[in-house]
């Protein structure tokens, strides 16, 4: 069953990666929130990714859309951007068939963390700018109204505790938590974004390509068998299984660092989010080898990527040669606080 998507957050904000938000993009030319909403958690849920939306019938792509309006031109729209996608640099949105400026502007502010002044009244309202004054034909002034998402945000919420932090973090599903680690190591080592979409980062000082990798730290959960399958189940959801690194040899867990690409970066930040702190570790490609337990055949036919764990047996090795910084949950804060 696909996700309902809130009607108080913006399509951009419920949607995982790029050509995600582009698809969105595409579903909100000359339609409707609500109408996008409501079509959108089933197409994501049939074509999560380009290459599966390729691999599809136009018919069947128009089906799912029709509610929209215009289907045949948005569903050609969807096909011709998706084809773009696979070998685009990541750099302007505009490149990319059927994103105008408005989603040059929502892609620059969503995924590359830009602060500017949009033109778009809800890209306006998101990041907090008035609307923008204009004039009708008889020279009167007309303020543009307020999106009902900007007029939900004016609700003035308390600020956000350490531990409201700490628990949002280990709540986030794997794809916005890497995001959350590359906002964090962005700014705590002041680097710039990305030369292509096959790094994270990129140190303008050291002329170094950067990749970020975290992981939770979390204790691990016994096998499951027919007699324990429920309670299995129910620990997994009501405990909290985060591990303070203050005990971490008293636990069991393990912190996969995957798609490792060594020839794509000249620098991985990587490390661990613990229950009371957040552990940083810095290495350089040469440095990935056996002596990490590094694997470099991380799924068939995947040369040149690898992986490498993390668990209690093994974190002293990192902590002996590639820690670089300990961040508390309350520096965290500060450090993500605009």
């Amino acid at each position: 069953m696909s996700k309902e998507f809130r009607d108080d957050l913006m399509v951009q904000e419920q949607i995982d990666g790029a050509w995600q938000h582009m698809v969105g993009v595409i579903f909100l030319n000359q339609t409707g929130r609500v109408q996008v909403k409501q079509v959108l958690p089933e197409f994501l849920e049939r074509w999560p990714t380009p290459e599966s939306l390729l691999r599809s019938r136009i018919m069947d792509i128009e089906d799912v859309i029709k509610p929209l309006g215009m289907w045949r031109r948005r569903a050609m729209s969807l096909y011709r951007m998706s084809l773009d996608f696979l070998s685009w640099d990541g750099e302007d949105a505009k490149d990319l068939y059927g994103i105008g400026r408005y989603g040059d502007e929502s892609y620059r502010i969503f995924f590359k963390g830009e602060r500017f002044e949009p033109d778009d009244k809800e890209l306006r309202a998101y990041l907090g700018y008035p609307p923008k004054v204009r004039y009708n034909k008889k020279g009167d002034i007309v303020r543009e109204k307020l999106p009902k998402v900007a007029e939900a945000r004016r609700i003035v919420k308390p600020p956000m505790t350490p531990d409201e932090l700490r628990d949002g973090i280990f709540a986030l599903n794997t794809r916005k938590f890497g995001s959350v680690a590359e906002i964090m190591i962005r700014q705590l080592q002041r680097l710039g974004k990305a030369r292509n979409i096959f790094h994270d980062l990129y140190d303008e000082k050291g002329k170094h390509r950067v990749e970020v990798k975290f992981s939770t730290v979390r204790q691990n959960l016994p096998p499951i068998d027919p007699d324990n399958v429920l309670e299995s189940i129910r620990s997994a959801t009501s405990a909290d299984r985060s591990v303070p690194f203050e005990d971490w040899r008293s636990h069991r867990f393990l912190c996969n660092i995957q798609q490792v690409k060594r020839s794509e970066f000249d620098l991985l930040y990587y490390g661990m989010f613990f229950h009371d702190c957040i552990k940083i570790f810095r290495i350089t490609p040469a440095e990935i080898g056996p002596g990490i337990r590094y694997g470099d055949r991380q799924h068939k036919g995947n040369v040149g990527e690898g992986q490498f764990h993390i668990t209690e047996k093994t974190l002293q090795i990192h902590l002996d040669g590639y820690y670089h910084a300990t961040l508390t949950y309350p520096q965290l804060l500060d450090l993500l606080t605009p």
